[in-house]
């Protein structure tokens, strides 16, 4: 993470998050018009420029195209052989044993006029644990504001999956039992991202 970044609170980080999530929308929109052309994302990069809101003119390709693209395979979390000891680690390997068992009951017993809600609801977990991976690839920095502004965005794709759950059960309530088991272990973890939060906000950032 750049250095100049690092001491910034949490309202900085979500507008350059929502600066982020206005660049891939515009990336993406524009893409089928160039994606024939040689240097299609640097025709992309140059109509961005003139819209500041994406791109000020001192910016270059580089510095967002990892929001784009991913980050480099050097830079993957999960390449270092001690990331599943972390506490951070714990979450998002709950968060994929769920959507993992969510997935087999959506292909098995979800109803076809469901199958549309079950989908959203793997998206939802696929953006949570997007989420929790940038907090675990962070989680040895001392980037108190970004953990709180993504705690804050992951806190809020668990509210969305659980709201989720409540329509999915409303519509075929015979699956009630297994939909409450899945909400009461994401209201278990929605407590120790709350623990996090509440960590970072009192300065104590040493375990997440």
């Amino acid at each position: 993470m750049p250095e100049n970044r690092k001491n910034w609170n949490e309202f900085q980080w979500e507008r350059e998050f929502r600066k982020d999530e206005n660049r891939i929308h515009y990336y993406f929109q524009e893409l089928p018009h160039f994606i024939d052309l040689p240097e299609e994302e640097e025709i992309i990069l140059k109509k961005m420029r003139l819209n500041p809101e994406l791109v000020s003119q001192n910016d270059s390709w580089d510095d967002f195209a990892p929001a784009l693209y991913g980050d480099e395979q050097d830079e993957d979390i999960f390449i270092s052989d001690d990331w599943i000891q972390k506490d951070t680690a714990k979450i998002y390997m709950q968060l994929a044993k769920l959507a993992t068992q969510w997935n087999i009951a959506l292909a098995a017993e979800l109803s076809v006029a469901v199958q549309p809600l079950g989908l959203h609801i793997t998206c939802l977990y696929g953006r949570a644990m997007a989420y929790t991976a940038e907090l675990l690839n962070t989680e040895n920095e001392e980037v108190t504001g970004f953990t709180i502004s993504i705690g804050k965005r992951l806190h809020q794709e668990f509210n969305r999956i659980i709201g989720k759950f409540g329509e999915v059960m409303q519509l075929q309530p015979e699956m009630a039992e297994q939909i409450v088991s899945y909400i009461n272990h994401l209201q278990s973890l929605r407590e120790k991202l709350l623990d996090l939060i509440f960590q970072a906000r009192s300065g104590n950032t040493a375990k997440q």
